[in-house]
């Protein structure tokens, strides 16, 4: 048994350093062979190599929190909060990306309530074997779950990864004109695929490659920028993302999007970086205020 033990403390050790090792050097072979070698180390202001070291480290502590926490997204309670009616903020729906669970949001949902938001509300999803059409229907459902709460009320979204995919597929498809949110916020999300993705195990991850079939669909069912209600819509993006790749695959489409540049973090850190975290913060608070004049 002491053996075992060993192997796997051996084996997790491994993967917890090996795994940002192998994605950072991915990251590296894709910068290194492109134009945003030289767009990184001006931006970095030629302390690439630290900014990547960073990277790798924030990378690091990202799996070990999402192997602390991981269990917390069974709690049904994490799922379905109970409503708070007394309150000035918008509700705020979370949507996590491949692989998650509503645990990824728990210190994100802490910080946001002691900014004032009291009605958080994590959307869940089978990354395994759910479609993301599938899934773009429960959120759907989910939404006018969480607004029949609320009546009179929208809901600020707010997606990291593949969960912003989510978020814009239903802001800008066929049902944008029922303007389910007041605005929109992304984290690290591939608005153009990753190039990672293949490497991924099961079918969403196939999908969601560079330009593939997620992207395709979403550019397919897009709802021309003057037939759907206008809504502030702002993707964050970290210059070191090492899940996305290439790094210009973080931008959003033009048009009515805003793209903001966070701190040199790994893909995952953005869910428990502080200063990240105010930034969505600051941009939910200046949607309330678009939403208000």
């Amino acid at each position: 048994m002491e053996g075992i033990g060993s192997t796997l403390l051996c084996s997790g050790v491994s993967f917890l350093l090996g795994f940002p090792l192998l994605s950072y050097a991915f990251f590296w072979y894709e910068t290194a062979n492109s134009t945003y070698r030289k767009t990184l180390r001006e931006i970095s202001g030629g302390q690439t190599g630290l900014w990547v070291l960073w990277g790798y480290i924030s990378s690091v502590l990202s799996l070990v929190c999402i192997i602390l926490l991981y269990p917390l997204g069974l709690r049904r309670k994490l799922q379905h909060p109970d409503p708070q009616p007394d309150t000035e903020h918008s509700p705020v729906i979370l949507v996590h990306g491949l692989y998650h669970n509503a645990s990824a949001w728990t210190l994100f949902g802490r910080r946001l309530k002691r900014a004032g938001f009291k009605n958080i509300f994590p959307f869940q999803y089978n990354s395994w074997t759910a479609r993301f059409e599938d899934i773009l229907q429960d959120l759907e459902k989910y939404i006018e779950e969480v607004e029949a709460l609320f009546p009179g009320q929208k809901v600020v979204l707010v997606g990291h990864s593949l969960g912003g995919l989510l978020c814009r597929a239903l802001m800008e498809g066929p049902t944008a004109h029922r303007r389910r949110a007041l605005g929109l916020v992304t984290l690290g999300t591939p608005h153009h695929g990753s190039k990672l993705a293949a490497l991924g195990p099961g079918g969403l991850s196939q999908r969601l490659t560079h330009h593939g079939p997620i992207i395709a669909w979403i550019e397919k069912n897009t709802v021309d920028v003057t037939s759907r209600p206008a809504i502030p819509k702002t993707a964050l993006y970290s210059p070191i993302d090492n899940m996305v790749l290439p790094a210009d695959a973080l931008l959003p489409p033009e048009g009515d999007w805003k793209a903001v540049m966070t701190s040199p973090i790994c893909h995952v850190f953005m869910l428990f970086h502080h200063k990240t975290i105010l930034q969505v913060i600051q941009c939910i608070f200046q949607i309330e205020e678009d939403n208000r004049r």
